[in-house]
């Protein structure tokens, strides 16, 4: 996440062009959720493509998807049945993603690099945080 906060990280290019290429046909002609599931597989080091996976995979896959969706609803400024159109799920588990991440929100670490991605996905500059101490460390360590 530190990428994310220092500008390194770009979010077009030819890996969104694979991407488009592998994705299920409900997403294919969807180039900004693609962009936005793009980023965050790279920056949570999962495939792409396991965010757009029918299964739940693994915890750090379902927690990467639950911030794409979160992503997604908030700055793309999205329904959640079009968000849940787009992962192939219903509305009410984009709902439930949704609340998780605002509850995770409350560390501030998590916090902040979630303001960084909302930042970079909204083509913002990164707004200055706060230092991180090990109280507020230990707090995102329960999310």
């Amino acid at each position: 996440m530190n990428a994310v906060r220092e500008g390194r990280v770009s979010t077009g290019g030819a890996r969104i062009g694979s991407l488009v290429a592998r994705a299920p046909r409900r997403t294919r002609w969807d180039p900004g959720g693609l962009e936005l599931v793009e980023l965050v597989a790279r920056l949570r080091g999962v495939p792409a493509l396991l965010l757009l996976h029918p299964s739940r995979c693994t915890a750090a896959v379902a927690e990467a998807r639950q911030l794409a969706m979160y992503l997604m609803h908030v700055v793309q400024r999205r329904t959640y049945a079009e968000v849940g159109k787009f992962f192939g799920r219903d509305r009410t588990t984009v709902s439930h993603a949704c609340a998780h991440i605002e509850d995770c929100r409350d560390a501030p670490t998590f916090d902040s690099e979630v303001m960084a991605l909302e930042a970079v996905l909204s083509r913002e500059p990164v707004p200055e945080q706060e230092p991180v101490t090990e109280r507020s460390r230990a707090a995102h360590e329960t999310c």
